[in-house]
């Protein structure tokens, strides 16, 4: 198959940059706890023309430990649409797409720092954004 037989999405992820890290391990960590408690926030920002910035921080703590992140994903637009309905892909959309870089930062800097690597979970993002809607209310 060549890439002209493909049928590209409108919306493409152009780059992922690693904005910050922060690292911290206590002398109470314990390498036998596998509970981690993680938190994303993900926000939509900078639409203009036809690109726009998809800001995600997620931060994991456990018994021990504390790891952020927070990575940007330039995403490049191939279609016109209302800057809401786009902001509201880069918001729901933005996060499936950047899912993997955050598990292979994740994986890569907590092997580096604790006994054993943190492999963060696949997820089924509009199931997991459905949940959080539900919740709200």
């Amino acid at each position: 198959m060549t890439l002209e037989e493909l049928v590209l999405h409108p919306v493409q992820l152009e780059t992922v940059d690693l904005i910050s890290v922060e690292c911290n391990k206590y002398e109470n960590y314990a390498a036998q706890n596998n509970e981690v408690n993680i938190q994303v926030t993900i926000e939509a920002t900078e639409i203009q023309d036809s690109m726009g910035t998809t800001a995600m921080s997620m931060k994991l703590r456990g018994e021990g430990f504390c790891l952020s992140i927070k990575q940007n994903g330039l995403f490049k637009f191939h279609l016109e649409k209302e800057k809401v309905v786009l902001k509201r892909f880069l918001e729901t959309q933005g996060v499936k797409l950047m899912w993997p870089y955050f598990r292979e930062v994740i994986y890569d800097i907590s092997g580096r720092m604790l006994e054993r690597p943190i492999s963060i979970p696949t997820i089924d993002v509009m199931a997991t954004l459905r949940k959080a809607v539900n919740t709200e209310d």
